[in-house]
């Protein structure tokens, strides 16, 4: 059986989190990156978080994200995690 990945996601001004999990709770991967919480809303995803996440789940297909959206930018950061 294929292990499920959990994506859990710290996104503030100063400083985005991401830690990336297994089903049975092991810490696969983390990272820490600057701040993504204060860009501006848009319509757009936003390119440099897009890539930060891209990168850091390196192809596994993550079915699962829970997401601290601090910062007024919600809506952009919510498209952005979900074309990743």
């Amino acid at each position: 059986m294929m292990t499920r990945l959990f994506l859990a996601i710290d996104s503030g001004g100063s400083k985005t989190k991401l830690l990336l999990y297994s089903d049975n709770g092991l810490l696969i991967a983390a990272q820490e990156t600057e701040g993504f919480g204060t860009a501006t809303d848009s319509d757009t995803v936003h390119p440099v978080f897009l890539n930060v996440l891209k990168t850091f789940c390196d192809g596994r297909h993550v079915p699962v994200v829970v997401c601290n959206l601090g910062g007024k930018n919600k809506e952009q950061i919510t498209k952005t995690i979900k074309q990743a």
